[in-house]
């Protein structure tokens, strides 16, 4: 049998990509899991926004598949690192 290698190929990304969707998930429950648990307000808020991460990462690499089933190009995200900031209201709380 002759396996067209990039068919091959294409098959590995996507069993890779529901893997990452998988995970993506399994993170997501283990946050709000620990949301659950935590003591402070601090906390709480901290695992939920983690667990919102994880549940937009998943979205992304949702939209991957989906643009690759499509045969679209897949584009690169700006960075949203220097968007981030952490609110004071967090700190001496843990």
């Amino acid at each position: 049998m002759n396996v067209n290698i990039k068919d091959e190929f294409n098959d590995n990304i996507h069993n890779l990509l529901i893997k990452a969707m998988d995970s993506e998930l399994k993170a997501k429950k283990f946050y709000e899991n620990a949301s659950l648990k935590a003591e402070s307000k601090a906390g709480k808020k901290l695992f939920n926004e983690l667990a919102q991460f994880e549940q937009n990462h998943y979205e992304r690499i949702k939209n991957i598949i989906d643009s690759r089933n499509k045969g679209k190009k897949i584009e690169r995200e700006k960075s949203v690192l220097n968007d981030i900031k952490i609110g004071s209201e967090i700190n001496g709380e843990f």
